[in-house]
């Protein structure tokens, strides 16, 4: 199969949506953004905190892929982990998917006397897109539980691990073709986490907002 009729197979697949990536194919997707989070400073309530993604799709059969997902905030807080990605239902134009994404998260910072913490969660969502030409529209929608929390402050552990629904998940994509080997995508994700007291809501969720693009390997 020559590469120009590969990249087009990508490109009309768009990488980030309930569609999955063709069997034996791999894509590759970057993205930077930021999110808002609400910050106890004088005369700063709302603070602008850069992030970004990387993500890695392979085809394993007709509607299915693996993925492995990075992202980060500030370089301070990481998170990673494998995900698996379905098509349920789908025709030419629309499509509908599921996507479950083990991840475990380290955060390390100064203040608070915090050292390093982190949790291991479970996000598990549908998703269903709808295509205009070279244009994909996704609402992505799911929640994520919390498995186990863990910190270590001044020398001293702590661990929960009582399993409990830590926030639901809202996103909308688009995603668009731009050349035969590549897309481009804008992502606005809302957060929005089940305690009632979570002191970096805006508004009651955290907005974060994504722009990058998909290549094929």
């Amino acid at each position: 199969m020559s590469a120009w009729l590969v990249g087009l197979i990508c490109a009309v697949t768009p990488v980030r949506t309930a569609e999955t990536v063709p069997p034996g194919f791999a894509m590759f997707h970057a993205a930077g953004g930021f999110t808002l989070l609400r910050v106890d400073l004088p005369g700063v309530p709302v603070a602008p905190v850069l992030t970004g993604d990387l993500e890695l799709a392979w085809g394993v059969t007709r509607g299915l892929d693996l993925r492995a997902r990075y992202s980060t905030q500030l370089g301070l807080v990481h998170r990673l982990g494998p995900e698996a990605r379905a098509r349920l239902l789908g025709g030419a134009e629309w499509a509908v998917g599921a996507r479950v994404y083990p991840s475990v998260q380290f955060v390390g910072a100064a203040q608070d006397d915090v050292d390093v913490g982190g949790d291991v969660s479970t996000f598990a969502g549908l998703l269903a897109t709808v295509r205009f030409d070279d244009l994909a529209v996704t609402v992505d929608a799911g929640a994520t539980v919390q498995w186990l929390l863990f910190e270590d402050i001044d020398g001293r552990s702590f661990v929960d691990d009582v399993p409990y629904l830590a926030q639901v998940d809202v996103a909308f994509e688009l995603e668009w073709a731009t050349a035969p080997s590549g897309n481009y995508a804008l992502r606005l994700e809302l957060t929005i986490p089940t305690a009632p007291d979570d002191p970096f809501t805006v508004l009651g969720v955290v907005p974060r907002l994504l722009f990058g693009g998909s290549f094929a390997l």
